[in-house]
């Protein structure tokens, strides 16, 4: 008996195509049609979903990022990116006898990060007659280029009664 390997890769779906869609600031959604093959099911075929900030020229090249090989899926959320980058997001399709077959790239930028992360929030006095009030609330945080910002926010109703007691 002779058996034959099999040496010819899936062939991905759609032409190739992926979508990406759903850019945050970290993250990016990827999808892509199914791959077929000649020999391995559609259900058994493998897919790995890889990105880089430069353009990758090869099957290998795509393969040797991180990434795990996982069946039965057309769609995957990224993450870990960082804000206000380019990326090209790639899929890869294997089969099960190792042959790999690449998806045509699609490029996406993410996000600028939005402002206000790490906020801490604190009561906000006033001097009223040389006396420290409490009269409201301040935030202080950190916007995306790195300024802290500082909001104070005066509780009207708390104003008036220090104010109100105090004469003025």
């Amino acid at each position: 008996m002779i058996t034959l390997r099999d040496k010819i890769a899936p062939t991905p779906g759609n032409s190739g195509a992926i979508e990406v869609s759903d850019l945050t600031s970290n993250s990016a959604k990827i999808a892509w049609t199914e791959a077929s093959d000649a020999v391995t099911l559609p259900t058994t075929l493998k897919y790995k979903v890889v990105y880089s900030t430069s353009e990758i020229m090869s099957i290998n090249d795509a393969d040797d990022l991180s990434g795990t090989w996982t069946s039965r899926i057309t769609t995957t959320t990224v993450t870990g990116l960082t804000a206000n980058t380019d990326y090209y997001f790639y899929v890869l399709v294997m089969d099960e006898a190792g042959n790999k077959a690449l998806y045509t790239a699609v490029a996406g930028k993410t996000k600028v990060a939005a402002c206000g992360d790490g906020n801490t929030t604190s009561n906000s006095a006033i001097v009223v007659n040389g006396q420290a009030q409490d009269a409201g609330m301040s935030a202080t945080s950190t916007n995306a280029c790195g300024q802290r910002v500082t909001t104070v926010t005066v509780d009207d109703s708390k104003l008036d009664k220090i104010l109100d007691s105090s004469g003025e």
